[in-house]
């Protein structure tokens, strides 16, 4: 093979090669502001149950020893719902969130 042929051969091969590797770089930093997204996400998350634990705390913690049934009973349901209400935020279901109860969800999601 002459010597013009096999420059020829490795500029070919070097160009295929770094398209390959433009495209692994592309990959990478869509992968990289994919996680960014992410990760801005799980924060705001956790700034809005870290707030509803604050408040969930402050309305709901009591005496049990001076506690009635019908206050275990509620409190009780409330902390169930608050807890269903937890997963629809982590699993996305409940995306109108219109409780009182989820003001500050609703509030980030009309921000977003």
């Amino acid at each position: 093979m002459s010597s013009a042929k096999k420059q020829l051969k490795n500029q070919r091969s070097f160009r295929e090669r770094l398209r390959s590797l433009e495209d692994k770089v592309k990959m990478y930093e869509k992968a990289y502001v994919d996680s960014q997204n992410e990760n801005k996400l799980l924060k705001e998350e956790v700034e809005i149950l870290k707030r509803r634990l604050s408040r969930f705390e402050k309305d709901f913690i009591f005496d049990s020893s001076k506690a009635t049934n019908a206050t275990i009973y509620a409190a009780q349901k409330m902390l169930e719902e608050s807890q269903i209400n937890d997963n629809q935020i982590h699993h996305g279901t409940d995306k109108n969130m219109e409780n009182s109860s989820n003001d500050d969800v609703v509030e980030t999601v009309k921000a977003n």
